[in-house]
């Protein structure tokens, strides 16, 4: 399946850039550049899909392709990464200086580390295998997160299918039932609400205590682009989710 969805991704792609090309031909003082990236990874299991600390749910991949750049192609980056895409953006658009807060540095700084590997395939599954399994701390810490952080999820799923099913009844017109049927609803409805509230805060809760939190920045907020940086319509930036 994990190879089917990367296929269909890297199909999606063909067939964006196809497109983008098509207009390129007619607008071709217009530079593009494309960045696929990935949140998280994902692992064959229901319920818990990609909330714990495996590597397969924890590896993420970017695909950059700068306009103009063909040498590349086909090329691996091991040291591109999410934090860098941010910064990325902001210097296309021409902002300088970035800021001193960013974690990432702009991919095109990062060209040098570009290799071509022999087997594509195994290349891209070793670079899986380099991401090992956290100290059992951080791992029993972010298990932990995921699962309070998971109870007012599949809540509020089980309360949308409940009162699905119940304006459905309510739906049909039946004397009586779908009176009764409806008052049901709005009783389900009010107890699920308090209900995902209340665990949403214990979730809360359990995060702050398990190390989430949030880094002010220590930078005044970005100028506006100068005049001639490219349109946000140049800019292409795809999550691969999106795409699949």
């Amino acid at each position: 399946m994990y190879a089917q969805a990367v296929t269909n991704v890297s199909n999606n792609i063909d067939d964006i850039m196809t497109e983008v090309n098509q207009w390129n031909a007619l607008h071709p003082t217009e530079e593009w550049t494309v960045i696929v990236t990935t949140d998280h990874g994902h692992q064959q299991s229901k319920g818990f899909g990609h909330g714990f600390q495996s590597p397969n749910e924890t590896s993420s991949f970017v695909i950059f392709d700068q306009a103009g750049d063909d040498t590349n192609d086909g090329k691996q980056n091991l040291g591109y990464s999410n934090t860098d895409i941010t910064p990325t953006i902001v210097s296309l658009f021409g902002i300088t200086p970035l800021r001193s807060d960013f974690d990432g540095v702009p991919l095109t700084n990062k060209n040098s580390s570009n290799v071509k590997p022999t087997d594509l395939v195994q290349a891209l599954n070793d670079a899986i295998d380099m991401y090992g399994y956290p100290n059992i701390g951080d791992d029993l810490a972010l298990g932990t997160r995921t699962i309070f952080a998971s109870i007012p999820y599949f809540l509020d799923g089980f309360v949308t299918d409940i009162t699905a099913q119940l304006q459905g009844i309510v739906d049909k017109n039946i004397f009586l039932i779908s009176a009764l049927a409806g008052v049901a609803k709005a009783l389900v409805q009010i107890t699920g609400d308090i209900g995902v509230a209340a665990t949403q805060v214990v979730a809360r809760v359990a995060a702050h205590l398990t190390g989430s939190g949030t880094i002010a920045p220590t930078d005044p907020p970005l100028p506006p682009p100068a005049a001639g940086t490219p349109s946000p319509a140049q800019l292409l930036l795809l999550p691969a989710a999106a795409v699949a």
